[in-house]
């Protein structure tokens, strides 16, 4: 069941292009979002949520101009172990439909600062407002050098575990949760992935068997790696003067699961593992 709010469309929501400006609709749909998040329960200590907002899309289709009142609906459209998404319509008189969305929300714990299982109880709120998704334009679609590569494209529920000596360094909790996604970019020609802070550009040069992958995150820091994938097979590995890294992945023949794991070395002899990584496909 679909979940709908009239919202009036505020003189301050018009820019100076005359219509609403494209980030009010964002705006629009938290304010039905956290409307449902309040009939679920899911609101407490004030604004305090049960969750955080891991990722937001919105397509537009036609300005809003000179209307004074629009709808907002919103239902859900997957549900996950810990995460799960929601759809959205903005219209206007005679379901005129100006633009759509979906938000992916993560289950969150405040006091371990991580993700955590939808429970039982929630998962039966959400369903009552279960209906089918929207479907947005297609991504693009990679070039030809990139192909082996569509095997990633989508989004992925990643869970990290640290091993025991990775974790006295870093701290925190044994498992890191949240969503990885990889984006075809400009027309396909990269491949772009995402997971929190940290950026991989991976790109090819076409004679050439291996990829390139540009690697950086909110720590500033910059590297350069070399990555295939063959036959199920995934491995990304970087030599440098005092710190070597290897990955080493295998796509499960569903193609919606991946279980890989990190190394590092200082000498590229002696090799410590890092951490394990298992993704499941979401979308």
């Amino acid at each position: 069941m679909k979940f709908s709010i009239d919202l009036p469309v505020q003189f301050r929501d018009i820019d100076v292009m005359g219509h609403v400006n494209n980030a009010t609709y964002l705006q629009y749909m938290e304010t039905a979002r956290v409307e449902l998040a309040r009939r679920l329960g899911q609101v407490r200590e004030g604004f305090r949520a049960g969750f955080i907002v891991a990722s937001v899309r919105c397509e537009f289709k036609k300005p809003i101009r000179d209307e004074r009142r629009i709808t907002v609906s919103v239902w859900v459209s997957r549900i996950g172990d810990r995460s799960w998404d929601l759809d959205y319509s903005i219209s206007g008189p005679k379901r005129l439909e100006y633009a759509i969305g979906r938000t992916t929300q993560v289950a969150y714990n405040y006091k371990t600062r991580s993700a955590a299982k939808i429970s039982g109880k929630l998962k039966r709120q959400l369903t009552e407002h279960l209906a089918p998704p929207l479907k947005f334009r297609e991504t693009p679609r990679l070039i030809r050098p990139l192909k082996p590569l569509e095997p990633l494209v989508g989004r992925w529920e990643t869970v990290i575990r640290w091993s025991e000596e990775t974790r006295r360094l870093v701290g925190g909790p044994v498992e890191l949760k949240g969503e990885a996604r990889f984006t075809p970019g400009e027309g396909g020609r990269f491949l772009h992935y995402q997971f929190g802070p940290s950026h991989w550009i991976i790109g090819r040069d076409d004679p050439s068997l291996e990829y390139t992958v540009l690697y950086s995150d909110d720590r500033e820091i910059s590297r350069v790696y070399r990555m295939t994938l063959s036959r199920g097979v995934w491995k990304i590995w970087r030599d440098s003067a005092t710190f070597h890294q290897r990955f080493e992945a295998g796509l499960l023949r569903d193609g919606k699961r991946i279980k890989a794991y990190w190394d590092r070395s200082v000498d590229g002899k002696k090799w410590i593992h890092d951490f394990d990584i298992k993704y499941s496909k979401i979308g």
